[in-house]
């Protein structure tokens, strides 16, 4: 599991098993049916702009360079892990899995010039060393009949590491970018523009895996805009979706750990926001796991009391707090309980509930279904791309 990825899903474990919330925060106005609506509708608003930036013109306009010839090759090479990387860093929700599907690694000095797709004859036309510090192609969109769309790579970088495939044995060669500067134009208007600066370990378990990123994307309408520092036995990580300027998707998450493995978390801090729903939440692990090795807690009662000290957590919306979430631990399972094992084939079971500002308590898992699986696809890119 790559640590970027790891940090998110501890931060969505957090979220979704141990959501306590403060008491001492000012409450929305909404009524308790507001609330429900806002939550109920949350899931299919957040999918409309997911599909919207899969759809939007200036990735239509990647894929079909993703699918042309490359224009870099030597005869020999035939392929490169420029283009591909690129693709790879400007869906940040639900992307295709892309690998580098080079055999050499990508110079960018060595490619500088004009690439120019010749339509009639189906091949490219280049100008090497014309401009002299750029990377520029022209092509057409789909059902074009000139060379409507450029890209500019204005820098490129990336480093070899070679990685052991479990399930094959195997060694292979990955190419991952440490720079990218790009853009693409559709008719003279920006489709595209993305920034990224990353730094990779390149040796041992974790090879592969970054140790910092700094990203800015610009799919129009959308911006994306994310960072990730790994220093030690600390992490953090902070990524923002906005459509115009509107913000759609944001988290940030900050953690310790026992040591750089990011194997055992001591803490665990931070946010996720989908629209206007946000949660916010801080829990001491090392201080919960204390709690369940705690023989002298002989209730349910006692256990959920205990581990409301360790953790305090709330839930939005547009900035006010709309409801309480309490947890309660029982013996047996009902409908939407979460398991948790305690000693062998010995369980307990959380049920996580909404308390409302008019007393009114329910279950809170049907509303954050949606919720969850929109966070789990994010993670899922993390791991795809990063």
């Amino acid at each position: 599991m790559q640590n970027l990825k790891k940090l998110m899903a501890m931060m969505l474990m957090l979220l979704s098993v141990f959501f306590i919330a403060c008491d001492d925060d000012e409450s929305t106005e909404l009524t308790t049916d507001e609330v429900k609506t806002e939550l109920t509708s949350l899931n299919t608003d957040m999918s409309t702009y997911l599909e919207e930036m899969a759809n939007s013109d200036g990735m239509k306009a990647m894929e079909i360079l993703m699918n042309m010839p490359t224009p870099f090759t030597d005869g020999k090479t035939t392929s490169s892990s420029v283009i591909p990387n690129i693709k790879n860093f400007l869906l940040p929700l639900k992307p295709e899995k892309i690998k580098s599907v080079s055999s050499n690694h990508f110079y960018f000095e060595d490619w500088i010039g004009t690439y120019t797709w010749d339509i009639e004859h189906q091949m490219w036309v280049p100008e090497f060393g014309v401009p002299t510090d750029k990377i520029i192609i022209h092509f057409p969109t789909e059902g074009s009949t000139t060379n409507d769309a450029t890209i500019t790579i204005h820098d490129y970088n990336e480093i070899e590491i070679t990685e052991y495939d479990d399930e094959y044995q195997e060694y292979y060669r990955d190419y991952y970018p440490t720079a990218i500067l790009a853009d693409l134009y559709v008719n003279s208007v920006k489709f595209i523009e993305i920034d990224v600066d990353a730094t990779w370990i390149t040796t041992g378990d974790n090879a592969g895996e970054p140790s910092s990123l700094d990203l800015s994307v610009y799919l129009t309408p959308f911006t994306f805009t994310g960072n990730f520092d790994h220093t030690s036995a600390a992490a953090n990580i902070d990524f923002a979706i906005k459509y115009n300027d509107e913000s759609i998707f944001s988290a940030g998450v900050n953690a310790t750990f026992e040591n750089d493995d990011m194997e055992f978390p001591l803490t665990i801090g931070g946010y996720i926001q989908l629209l206007n729903v946000k949660i916010e939440a801080n829990a001491d692990i090392a201080g919960i796991e204390t709690v369940f090795a705690n023989e002298t807690y002989t209730t349910a009662d006692e256990i959920s009391d205990a581990i409301n000290e360790e953790i305090d957590a709330v839930v939005y919306i547009d900035g006010a707090k709309v409801a309480d979430i309490i947890i309660e631990f029982a013996t047996t399972a009902g409908q939407y309980s979460i398991p948790i094992e305690i000693e062998d084939n010995i369980y307990i079971y959380i049920n996580i509930q909404f308390k409302y500002t008019d007393g009114t308590i329910e279950p809170a898992a049907p509303y954050f279904e949606g919720f969850v699986t929109d966070i789990e696809n994010f993670i899922s890119f993390l791991d795809d791309s990063y």
